[in-house]
């Protein structure tokens, strides 16, 4: 019984350092939440903190990516045409260097 309470105390406790510290993985999600509710502006700070985060990872290119594109498909901006294709140039960039190291990283596949 003492060994089911302590794994639980663990497991709430690490669920409230989550949130308090909140990773890479932590920070796409909210990310992805906020790029889907139109809130533009409060995506690209969580994307740049995410870069800074970690600067080889290609998921926040990707997003940042997908912004561009939704842009682009409002306002037919040539601007923000050419910034979809550099963030997503970037990307498979990233993901190439990244299976070269790791080739067996299927997870980078699906991006």
């Amino acid at each position: 019984m003492k060994k089911l309470i302590f794994v639980l105390y663990i497991l709430i406790y690490s669920h409230v350092i989550d949130e308090q510290n909140p990773t890479y993985d932590n920070l796409l999600i909210l990310g992805e939440k906020l790029a889907y509710n139109f809130e533009f502006d409060s995506c690209q700070s969580i994307i740049q903190r995410t870069m800074e985060i970690a600067p080889e990872r290609p998921e926040a290119y990707q997003l940042k990516s997908k912004i561009h594109l939704w842009y682009y498909l409002g306002s037919k901006e040539q601007t923000d045409y050419k910034l979809f294709f550099d963030y997503s140039d970037s990307t498979v960039t990233r993901i190439d260097s990244m299976l070269e190291e790791n080739d067996e990283d299927v997870y980078l596949l699906y991006l």
